[in-house]
């Protein structure tokens, strides 16, 4: 069973990559090992259509499934926190996230 923050699709993983460490296909010429980076498509057939145009196209198609809420860094202490924890925050006119801590908010 999932949790309403988990989200499935299809990836392009490339076919010279381990299926136990793969790469990911992250854009035009673009490849990433960090799944967070990969282009998720909602059906199969559309990412076996780009799979095959994509860097001589021997890749494999994989259904994957991010569970959520996931963890991202905190731009101003870099420290790895529950997506839920993280603000968007103006700094000197410049747009970035900081977690609870990093804001002086107290968690219960």
């Amino acid at each position: 069973m999932t949790d309403h923050n988990d989200e499935s699709g299809w990836v392009i993983e490339r076919g010279d990559s381990s299926p136990g460490s793969p790469t990911y296909w992250s854009g035009p010429d673009a490849w990433s090992q960090d799944h967070m980076d990969a282009v998720r498509f909602a059906r199969k057939q559309d990412a076996e259509r780009v799979a095959c145009r994509v860097h001589g196209g021997h890749h494999r198609v994989c259904e994957h499934l991010w569970c959520g809420p996931e963890a991202v860094q905190c731009d101003a202490c870099g420290e790895m926190v529950a997506r839920d924890d993280i603000a968007k925050v103006t700094a000197y006119g410049i747009e970035t996230s900081a977690c609870a801590k990093c804001r002086g908010v107290s968690n219960p």
